[in-house]
């Protein structure tokens, strides 16, 4: 461009540059589908933004467009010259925030700490700072945060896992807008890694499904992303979820994504943390009831006062569809079936949509472990019985699993599968939050109980995966927990495990004076053997000289025929599991 032309740009009135944006005049012939400013109007933008005191101008017109159909999109403008010009990032930053439009603000804070702007260590940490505060950016920007403050180099793992996160959030743009059209599904390929840390615990290669660094922060937005596009093509024209958090992020995610109003109705369970983000998605939070299926109830009342489309967090085909996708994505990132796929189930769409995918892949030989805590255990209970058992109330920690009874379609499904195909296992809440603490401990992930119940099938070396070579944990999600919680729970595993050895220890104590006892008298008993006798003489001695397992003690008695003592030391064992 000659110079002289450009010095006309920048000589143009601010009032016609104003007037231009607001009535279409000066950009209307590009059309709404534009995505670039003329070149020469380009140049007064950036003469602008090179003018704090002028920066106003730039404000009102970022205002003003929102309800201009014509010409191209200011917005855009300012997110291409983020990269190079801080006052481009700071601008739209102020403008999504004002919006309430926070985790979009977030991700220009991102991209500002990222870029190559001449952007000092104390600006970095103070950008990055204010994008942590933001719902669905936490775990990236916490980790970016601290690198830039230790100013130190962390592991492979963590950079990929954290540039796994960043391409998260980039994606999470295109596929909303694609979602919005129509056109797909705002759900993103997650990825896949190899722990080292789990399978040296299993005895075999372990690969976790990262489906926590969904948009929504969970596995949801599969199954809900792909309900709330069918109700769009349908011509909905809102939506209602029901949901203990995560399916009720991905509702609102997937509603804000594709223009749709949303609302949700949370039981009184539902920390506080996700009403929040549920209201900065956008959507409309009303509390009904202690447990998810009152809530649900509500809901269903809802839909017809406000003639919306229902999205149940688990239950309808679609959203078992979108599900499936997981088995569609393992399908290309791994050269061969796995023997088994771990997940967490609580009404049953996660499991269901992974059974899907495995029949549909052809996996023939692969086992599904569906796994819950005691508490929350509807599907392990319905199955032991044969029959649909419903919870009379949910008292695990692990509150996303919290359906007191699970799918119909679900639990025939699983009855109807062989061992070799399904297995069904329950842990305890300190088994499951162990499992998260350790996850946190050695991959940098911070996820909930309910994740954590899938990930004790490793720690707790589950039966169902002995003697397998190749087993994939499904990582649900991590949307309702932060440090804070991680930290109360790590604390309460080690008061429980320290309960629990103090209670295995007492146990064999008192199992051990009886077992003494009966081992004095067999050796005061002249009918039986010398060779018995001396046996008993030395595991008598063994017994003085510490406290035994009790697993050791159950032996101990087998051995020597003290049947008695054999059904009261199994009878002890089942109590302290």
């Amino acid at each position: 461009m000659p110079s002289s032309e450009a010095t006309a740009c920048k000589t143009v009135p601010l009032l016609q540059l104003r007037r231009g944006f607001g009535s279409g005049t000066m950009f209307g012939h590009l059309g709404p589908c534009a995505r670039h400013v003329p070149f020469a109007h380009a140049v007064v933008l950036d003469h602008l933004l090179g003018m704090p005191q002028l920066w106003p101008v730039l404000e009102a017109l970022l205002k003003n467009r929102l309800s201009d159909q014509q010409g191209p999109p200011l917005e855009d403008f300012l997110h291409q010259r983020v990269s190079r010009s801080r006052a481009a990032g700071e601008l739209l930053w102020r403008h999504r925030a004002r919006q309430g439009r926070l985790q979009e603000a977030s991700e220009v804070l991102l991209l500002i700490a990222e870029s190559k702007n001449e952007c000092s260590l104390e600006e970095r940490v103070r950008y990055l700072d204010q994008a942590r505060q933001a719902p669905g950016c936490s775990f990236t920007v916490s980790f970016l945060l601290a690198i830039s403050r230790k100013k130190a180099s962390a592991s492979q793992e963590a950079f990929l896992t954290a540039g796994c996160t960043c391409a998260a959030l980039q994606a999470s743009r295109s596929t909303c807008r694609a979602f919005a059209a129509g056109a797909a599904a705002p759900h993103i390929q997650t990825p896949l890694i190899y722990s080292e840390a789990f399978s040296k615990r299993l005895g075999a290669e372990v690969f976790l499904k990262l489906d926590l660094l969904q948009p929504s922060g969970s596995f949801k937005l599969r199954g809900i992303g792909e309900t709330v596009l069918e109700a769009k093509r349908n011509g909905a024209s809102c939506i209602v979820s029901s949901s203990g958090g995560n399916a009720g992020l991905a509702a609102a995610f997937a509603a804000r994504a594709c223009g749709l109003p949303c609302t949700v109705v949370l039981p009184s369970s539902t920390p506080a943390l996700i009403r929040d983000r549920l209201a900065g998605y956008g959507a409309e939070v009303l509390v009904h009831g202690s447990v998810w299926d009152e809530a649900d109830q509500h809901a269903r009342k809802v839909v017809e006062e406000q003639r919306g489309a229902y999205v149940h967090p688990f239950d309808q085909e679609s959203t078992w569809r979108g599900h499936s996708t997981i088995v569609q994505e393992l399908q290309s990132q791994l050269p061969a079936p796995p023997d088994a796929i771990v997940t967490c189930v609580g009404g049953g769409g996660l499991l269901m949509g992974i059974l899907q995918g495995v029949e549909a892949a052809g996996w023939s030989d692969t086992r599904v472990v569906a796994c819950e805590t005691q508490g929350a255990s509807c599907l392990a209970q319905s199955l032991a019985k044969d029959e649909l058992v419903t919870l009379p109330a949910i008292t695990s920690v692990a509150k996303s699993l919290g359906a007191l009874r699970p799918s119909e379609a679900v639990f025939e499904r699983c009855r109807q599968l062989p061992r070799a195909r399904f297995a069904s296992k329950v842990f305890s809440d300190a088994q499951a939050l162990a499992a998260c603490v350790r996850l946190a401990d050695e991959h940098r992930l911070v996820v909930e109980p309910a994740c954590g119940a899938a990930l004790a099938a490793v720690t707790e070396r589950c039966e169902s995966l002995k003697g397998l070579q190749k087993v994939v944990v499904e990582i649900c999600g991590g949307a309702v927990v932060d440090a804070a919680q991680l930290g109360d729970w790590a604390k309460q595993v080690q008061t429980e495990l320290l309960d629990q050895s103090v209670a295995r220890l007492d146990t064999a104590a008192r199992v051990q004076l009886p077992l003494q006892r009966e081992m004095d008298l067999l050796i005061l008993d002249k009918r039986v053997s010398e060779r018995w006798r001396a046996s008993a003489r030395q595991k008598r001695q063994s017994l003085e000289d510490g406290i035994w397992k009790l697993q050791d003690l159950y032996q101990l008695a087998v051995d020597f025929s003290f049947y008695h003592l054999v059904l009261i030391i199994a009878d002890l064992s089942s109590t302290i599991q």
